[in-house]
């Protein structure tokens, strides 16, 4: 395993209901936003540009405070590893 492999963020990718269009929502979440034991992820508001969204999960930061949380209805795949992009991030 290569040291880019090491360093790549872990996601899953985990299912919630919208409550608005009472819709099945898929997401891929990194591993460090799942609060397993709440049975929530937590995910930035919609105002954080990408940009800094991809730094976050780049630096593997863990959830703020402020963050938006949101039911898990099941969590369909673990440790997948994605590799971030780096364009439009310095």
């Amino acid at each position: 395993m290569s040291n880019k492999e090491k360093d790549a963020a872990h996601h899953s990718v985990v299912s919630n209901v919208n409550p608005i269009t009472e819709e099945i929502d898929y997401c891929t979440v990194p591993e460090e936003w799942i609060d397993q034991s709440k049975n929530e992820f937590k995910y930035p508001p919609p105002t954080v540009p990408m940009k800094i969204v991809a730094k976050l999960i780049k630096a593997k930061a863990g959830p703020q405070k402020n963050w938006l949380s949101f039911p898990i209805r099941k969590i369909h795949y673990t440790n997948i590893s994605k590799q971030t992009s780096n364009r439009g991030v310095n």
